[in-house]
């Protein structure tokens, strides 16, 4: 599990945890996971457990549901991410979270890599 933390004020943060579907499995987010939930109804048993998981790690700081459920992003995989004078980087490469706003910070990696 991978957590995406960053504040948007002086006292609240996001929370956000991308997993690998065979750790969701395991960890037993399934179990509400595939649920349709309408807009705005958020997975509270799958944000209970996340409470659970990252106890230590919250320090006794709650965990606060907002339209939280699980999305799942299709992965994209090409054999070459050129084409001529054309390439694909950042988000178009290598697709993170829209959540975590590292866009930016994925280009400028991509972009001094491809440099060298």
């Amino acid at each position: 599990m991978q957590v995406h933390g960053y504040p948007y004020s002086e006292t609240g943060s996001t929370f956000t945890v991308e997993i690998h579907e065979d750790a969701w499995r395991r960890a037993g987010f399934d179990a509400t996971g595939t649920l349709d939930l309408p807009p705005g109804v958020s997975d509270e048993q799958a944000v209970a457990r996340i409470r659970e998981i990252f106890a230590d790690e919250l320090d006794g700081h709650q965990v606060f549901a907002n339209n939280s459920k699980w999305l799942n992003f299709t992965t994209v995989r090409n054999e070459r991410w050129l084409d001529g004078n054309l390439v694909l980087l950042s988000d178009a490469a290598q697709p993170a979270h829209f959540l975590i706003g590292s866009g930016t910070k994925l280009a400028m990696g991509d972009a001094l890599a491809l440099a060298a």
